[in-house]
């Protein structure tokens, strides 16, 4: 179900406008009209022109550094530190897998978690969306070949106990795990089993969404059981980080081929077994709950408790509420409600990495063929795509493009992100980089000139350069992914809603709006929430970003694509620097993402029932249940 409304301003009385107009200068390359410049600012350089030809990025002059945002007065709350960072691309370390302590008696008791939207834990990969393969590997009932390491940022074995690239860059080949047994009793693991769930993620009809496969893997040999090697049809340092470690959507689990032929595709979807992780599902009551077991003797941790319970609870404050009873052991704690823990048994720990927040501007699907020029699109035009969308425009007029652009940065220049921060998410946030740029990327890479400043008057006249002096109508889709997701929806809307934009505002689940995206039916405005993760370079993610793919953000642009390119063909990470900077330029250039607001979360645990608890970088929300210890 979704709700649809109208933005209810006095909802959001107590979110305070920040006064302070960040300074900013626009300029565009000689071929583009040049966008105008904030009163009161001094000229900067723009940067050179993209290899591609597409207008250079908009410069803003050198900001300070902010100040690190205050610690809240809850005193349990965890300061985590900044972690090392390892190069993307790179040949990863191998992190020893972590030992964890198995309880004296083994495993014994239940633990209940709180959880916004279990979805239904589908069991064939290539029936399998994002969410609920994130979940199935979040919990720890699926695995894949290697896991972010709960100790530092670098990889650790997973069901594959090493990997290696060959010198060419044109093969990976793992060492598969040997005596791992399929839960319910479908088997041990091995490489045909990888390879057969690889092939299947590859099919057209499938929905899981996988990132490289369909262009990069030229076959995938299996030698003996325990070998994998992908051969690769050119060479890419990305693949690894792109496809193998198993945090978020996209890397692809060891599945039992003999399980799917015996039972049958679609029974084989409903069916709960199958698994290989520390623990498996043995019930699941669709928007209720999922209850898992653990598995005796697991290669992985030896789990200290017997039971975890997973329930769907969607709303934040009633999350809380059940934390505080103590109906739950564990939830995610929305940093406005930190101070309702004080002087309870629940201590606040922040969880690792960042989410990145971002409003995806959808319609522009300007492709009729996939970028190598082998794909027609079809359907073709796109049934998302309508040019008399201001921040779309008519993708062969580059006079409307130009326009549209103008559209999308009034829109980015309404949010006042730093009132976001501040008094949304108390501090525990800042202002969001370019594309996806969060968490340890952000660290390394954000520069000053990719700031976007809260500018209200600067917004209008954009509109009426545009066309648009008296605004225009626009949908604002908001799903589901944090816990103050409709607060800082509202508050982006109240923005857009000051500078003459009439925001509708429809709120759902993110899989109940992931099917119109997949389709390219969506034209809309999209706010798009994440949870806490590692964050990574964004060509990883945004290299999925094509015509043939089974995920679509809900645009299609060749220039994008393009740049990608030549990323994807760097075969050295001085490469890979050379292309950087361009990347992000185009992005905050086009404005095509929207960066809001990079958020730094909290979680409740009952300390009475839980100990240390390493959760892995690179898994948002609650994670690794195996690796809770009694306190």
């Amino acid at each position: 179900a979704m709700l649809s409304r109208r933005v209810s301003f006095t909802t959001l009385a107590q979110i305070g406008i920040v006064a302070a107009v960040l300074a900013f200068a626009v300029a565009c390359a000689a071929e583009a009209p040049s966008e105008p410049q904030a009163p009161q600012q001094p000229a900067s350089a723009a940067p050179a022109a993209p290899a591609t030809g597409a207008a250079a990025a908009p410069q803003s002059p050198q900001q300070p550094a902010a100040p690190a945002p205050a610690a809240t007065a809850v005193g349990a709350a965890v300061a985590m530190p900044t972690p090392a960072f390892i190069q993307p691309g790179a040949v990863p370390r191998r992190a020893a897998p972590t030992a964890i302590p198995a309880s004296a008696m083994g495993p014994e008791g239940t633990l209940v978690m709180a959880d916004e939207d279990i979805d239904f834990p589908a069991r064939v990969p290539k029936k399998t969306g994002c969410t609920d393969h994130d979940n199935n590997i979040r919990w720890g009932v699926d695995e894949g070949a290697i896991f972010w390491s709960a100790e530092e940022v670098a990889y650790e074995p997973g069901l594959a106990t090493s990997w290696e690239f060959g010198d060419d860059l044109l093969s990976l080949t793992f060492d598969i795990r040997r005596g791992v047994q399929y839960h319910d009793g479908w088997g041990e693991v091995t490489g045909h089993d990888w390879k057969w769930a690889w092939e299947t993620t590859m099919e057209e009809d499938s929905i899981f969404p996988i990132f490289l496969g369909r262009d990069h893997i030229d076959a995938i040999e299996v030698p003996d059981d325990y070998t994998v090697t992908m051969r690769l049809t050119k060479p890419n340092i990305f693949f690894l980080d792109t496809n193998i470690p198993t945090a978020g959507c996209g890397s692809v689990p060891f599945a039992s081929k003999k399980r799917v032929d015996e039972l049958g595709e679609d029974k084989a979807h409903t069916d709960l077994t199958g698994g290989t992780g520390p623990f498996k599902f043995t019930k699941f009551d669709s928007g209720d709950r999922a209850v898992m077991e653990a598995v005796p003797g697991h290669w992985r941790n030896d789990s200290n408790y017997q039971t975890v319970t997973v329930v769907e609870i969607p709303e934040a404050a009633t999350q809380v509420a059940a934390l505080l009873v103590g109906d739950v052991d564990s939830a995610i704690v929305p940093v406005t409600q930190a101070e309702r823990f004080d002087g309870s048994n629940i201590e606040l720990r922040r969880q690792r990495g960042g989410g990145y927040q971002r409003l995806y501007a959808q319609g522009r699907f300007c492709m009729d063929v996939s970028l190598d020029g082998t794909v027609p699109v079809d359907p073709y035009p796109r049934p998302g795509y309508d040019p008399t969308n201001p921040w779309v425009g008519d993708c062969d007029s580059p006079e409307e493009q130009e326009n549209a652009r103008k559209v999308r940065w009034a829109v980015s220049m309404s949010i006042d992100r730093q009132g976001i921060v501040d008094n949304i998410l108390g501090g525990f946030g800042r202002q969001a980089g370019p594309a996806e740029m969060v968490g340890v990327t952000y660290d390394k890479y954000y520069q000053d000139k990719w700031a976007v400043p809260y500018d209200p008057d600067m917004a209008r006249q954009y509109l009426v350069e545009a066309g648009y002096p008296d605004g225009f109508e626009a949908e604002m889709r908001c799903t589901t992914g944090h816990p103050l997701m409709i607060e800082m929806c509202e508050a982006i809307a109240k923005g857009m809603t000051e500078i003459g934009i009439d925001v509708n505002v429809v709120t759902l689940a993110y899989s109940a709006n992931r099917p119109c995206v997949v389709a390219r039916e969506c034209g809309n405005w999209w706010f798009r929430t994440g949870g806490e993760g590692l964050g990574l370079n964004p060509e990883i993610a945004l290299l999925r970003r094509n015509t043939v793919r089974t995920f679509n953000p809900g645009f299609e642009i060749r220039e994008q694509l393009e740049i990608l390119a030549k990323i994807d063909a760097c075969d050295s990470v001085e490469c890979l620097d050379e292309f950087r900077d361009v990347h992000w330029d185009w992005w905050h250039h086009n404005q095509q993402i929207v960066g809001v607001v990079e958020t730094f979360g909290l979680f409740g645990v009952n300390t009475e029932k839980i100990g240390e608890w390493k959760i892995p970088y690179g898994m948002g929300g609650l994670a690794a249940f195996d690796r809770i210890q009694k306190p």
